[in-house]
Protein backbone atom coordinates (compact mmCIF):
# COMPACT_ATOMS: atom_id res chain seq x y z
CA UNK A 1 0.00 0.00 0.00
CA UNK A 2 0.85 3.80 -0.40
CA UNK A 3 0.12 7.32 -1.18
CA UNK A 4 -1.20 8.19 -4.58
CA UNK A 5 -2.84 11.52 -5.93
CA UNK A 6 -5.78 10.57 -7.55
CA UNK A 7 -7.45 13.29 -9.52
CA UNK A 8 -10.98 14.51 -8.08
CA UNK A 9 -10.01 13.15 -4.53
CA UNK A 10 -6.46 14.14 -3.60
CA UNK A 11 -3.93 11.68 -1.65
CA UNK A 12 -5.33 8.35 -1.13
CA UNK A 13 -4.47 5.22 -0.46
CA UNK A 14 -3.98 2.33 -3.09
CA UNK A 15 -2.88 -0.82 -3.46
CA UNK A 16 0.44 -2.41 -4.66
CA UNK A 17 -0.77 -2.07 -8.47
CA UNK A 18 -2.13 2.00 -7.98
CA UNK A 19 -5.54 1.09 -7.67
CA UNK A 20 -7.22 3.12 -4.95
CA UNK A 21 -8.68 1.43 -1.83
CA UNK A 22 -12.13 2.25 -0.69
CA UNK A 23 -14.34 1.21 2.93
CA UNK A 24 -17.74 0.99 3.10
CA UNK A 25 -19.84 2.32 6.10
CA UNK A 26 -22.05 -0.60 6.22
CA UNK A 27 -19.36 -2.89 7.06
CA UNK A 28 -19.51 -3.21 11.20
CA UNK A 29 -15.72 -2.98 12.84
CA UNK A 30 -13.55 -5.57 11.69
CA UNK A 31 -16.35 -7.52 10.09
CA UNK A 32 -17.34 -7.48 6.04
CA UNK A 33 -20.27 -7.19 5.18
CA UNK A 34 -19.84 -6.73 1.18
CA UNK A 35 -21.12 -10.50 0.11
CA UNK A 36 -23.05 -11.45 -2.94
CA UNK A 37 -23.37 -9.23 -5.97
CA UNK A 38 -21.63 -6.20 -3.57
CA UNK A 39 -18.63 -8.88 -3.44
CA UNK A 40 -18.85 -8.95 -7.36
CA UNK A 41 -17.92 -5.46 -7.53
CA UNK A 42 -16.04 -4.53 -4.46
CA UNK A 43 -12.82 -7.15 -4.07
CA UNK A 44 -11.20 -7.17 -0.57
CA UNK A 45 -7.49 -6.25 -0.40
CA UNK A 46 -5.62 -9.90 0.60
CA UNK A 47 -3.02 -10.45 2.81
CA UNK A 48 -1.29 -13.87 2.69
CA UNK A 49 -0.40 -13.70 6.44
CA UNK A 50 -1.13 -11.82 9.67
CA UNK A 51 2.55 -11.06 9.86
CA UNK A 52 3.06 -9.31 6.57
CA UNK A 53 4.24 -5.43 7.29
CA UNK A 54 0.45 -4.29 7.02
CA UNK A 55 0.06 -5.39 10.71
CA UNK A 56 2.87 -3.40 11.99
CA UNK A 57 1.63 -0.02 10.87
CA UNK A 58 -0.46 1.98 13.50
CA UNK A 59 -4.76 1.01 12.10
CA UNK A 60 -4.02 -1.45 9.86
CA UNK A 61 -4.85 -5.14 10.55
CA UNK A 62 -6.52 -8.03 9.12
CA UNK A 63 -9.55 -10.05 9.45
CA UNK A 64 -11.26 -13.11 7.64
CA UNK A 65 -13.97 -12.61 5.26
CA UNK A 66 -17.15 -13.95 4.55
CA UNK A 67 -15.08 -16.61 2.48
CA UNK A 68 -12.22 -17.34 4.82
CA UNK A 69 -9.47 -15.02 3.53
CA UNK A 70 -7.31 -12.29 5.20
CA UNK A 71 -8.47 -9.20 4.63
CA UNK A 72 -6.63 -5.74 5.04
CA UNK A 73 -8.30 -3.86 7.88
CA UNK A 74 -7.67 0.27 8.07
CA UNK A 75 -9.51 1.45 11.65
CA UNK A 76 -11.22 -1.75 11.62
CA UNK A 77 -12.70 -0.88 8.25
CA UNK A 78 -12.31 -3.61 5.27
CA UNK A 79 -10.80 -2.24 2.39
CA UNK A 80 -11.44 -3.03 -0.91
CA UNK A 81 -10.74 -2.30 -4.46
CA UNK A 82 -13.72 -1.18 -7.25
CA UNK A 83 -13.97 -3.26 -10.50
CA UNK A 84 -15.58 0.17 -11.86
CA UNK A 85 -11.97 1.51 -11.89
CA UNK A 86 -10.48 -0.09 -14.74
CA UNK A 87 -6.73 1.35 -14.55
CA UNK A 88 -4.77 2.68 -11.87
CA UNK A 89 -5.31 6.50 -10.80
CA UNK A 90 -9.24 6.14 -10.79
CA UNK A 91 -11.80 6.92 -8.12
CA UNK A 92 -15.49 5.96 -10.02
CA UNK A 93 -16.27 4.41 -6.45
CA UNK A 94 -16.17 7.38 -4.62
CA UNK A 95 -19.29 8.40 -2.96
CA UNK A 96 -20.99 5.14 -4.78
CA UNK A 97 -25.02 4.74 -3.00
CA UNK A 98 -23.82 7.64 -0.30
CA UNK A 99 -21.55 4.29 1.46
CA UNK A 100 -18.55 3.61 -0.59
CA UNK A 101 -15.62 6.17 0.33
CA UNK A 102 -12.09 6.43 -0.77
CA UNK A 103 -9.04 6.01 2.17
CA UNK A 104 -7.58 9.58 2.05
CA UNK A 105 -4.40 10.35 3.20
CA UNK A 106 -2.44 12.89 5.23
CA UNK A 107 0.74 11.53 4.69
CA UNK A 108 3.44 13.16 2.46
CA UNK A 109 4.94 10.02 2.23
CA UNK A 110 4.93 7.52 -1.00
CA UNK A 111 5.27 4.67 1.34
CA UNK A 112 2.76 2.71 3.07
CA UNK A 113 2.59 3.26 6.57
CA UNK A 114 0.88 5.92 9.35
CA UNK A 115 -0.86 9.35 8.29
CA UNK A 116 -3.76 7.71 6.77
CA UNK A 117 -7.33 9.26 7.57
CA UNK A 118 -10.88 8.46 6.87
CA UNK A 119 -12.32 9.24 3.40
CA UNK A 120 -15.55 11.06 1.83
CA UNK A 121 -18.18 11.83 3.44
CA UNK A 122 -19.36 8.69 5.27
CA UNK A 123 -17.14 9.48 8.32
CA UNK A 124 -15.51 6.68 10.29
Amino acid sequence: MKAATVAKVGKVLVDSKGYTLYYYTKDPKNKDACTGSCAALWHPLTATSASEKISSHSGFGTIHDPGGVLQVTYQGKPLFTYTGDTKPGEAKGEGLLGTWWVVKTTSSSSSSGGGYGAGGGGGW
